[in-house]
């Protein structure tokens, strides 16, 4: 292998100054302490979350035993009717969302494409221009 002007020493270590060094162990060690801190931050996050979803879990087992005394007192066709019915009418309300979503991903997607077709037509013109810069275009040009 050959080096141009360089050792191999420095290709593997790069540039010995010895006046920058010791900023950068201080930068290594700053950096060092940085990520240290970060993932403590992100440790008692993901343990803030797992609390949350024990907490859940137990507390929707205790709903559910709540619930089963209220189905036994014999109004249940009337609970599971609301309910359905609440269910239905979130169902509906997110029909509209999901449409005007559709509707901006098609314009999004056409505006991609006709923003291609821009660049492209630019990037034939300035290649021209660049082959023949003394010539004028008298005609537009078409994609």
């Amino acid at each position: 292998m050959v080096f141009k002007g360089k050792s191999y020493r420095q290709y593997r270590d790069g540039p010995l100054d010895w006046r920058l060094m010791g900023k950068q162990k201080v930068r290594d060690k700053a950096t060092d302490v940085h990520l240290i801190n970060t993932i403590k931050q992100l440790k008692e996050r993901l343990n803030a979350a797992e609390r949350n979803i024990k907490e859940r879990s137990t507390g929707s087992k205790r709903g559910s035993n709540l619930a089963e005394p209220k189905e036994k007192d014999g109004d249940t066709s009337e609970t599971r009717q609301s309910e359905a019915n609440k269910r239905k009418d979130q169902l509906i309300g997110l029909a509209e969302p999901l449409s005007n979503f559709k509707e901006c991903q098609s314009q999004l997607k056409q505006r991609a494409v006709h923003t291609g077709r821009i660049k492209y037509s630019l990037l034939l013109w300035h290649h021209h221009y660049s082959l023949y810069p003394s010539r004028t275009f008298k005609r537009g040009w078409r994609v």
